[in-house]
């Protein structure tokens, strides 16, 4: 994600998760240059992780 725009994308925590990615904050995932990067990168999103328009399993 840092290679591709968004270079405030934050380190996984020691369990491998994300903090929460607020609209407004220093990573706005509403943001055009978030949603460009987020489908840049896709091939590496894993398979567990909760995406926008798809429900959690």
């Amino acid at each position: 994600m840092r290679e591709n725009g968004v270079p405030a994308f934050p380190d996984p925590d020691a369990d491998g998760g994300f903090p929460a990615l607020l609209q407004g904050g220093p990573v706005d995932p509403e943001s055009p240059q978030f949603e460009a990067t987020e489908k840049a990168c896709q091939q590496y999103v894993p398979q567990n992780m909760p995406q926008k328009n798809r429900p959690r399993s």
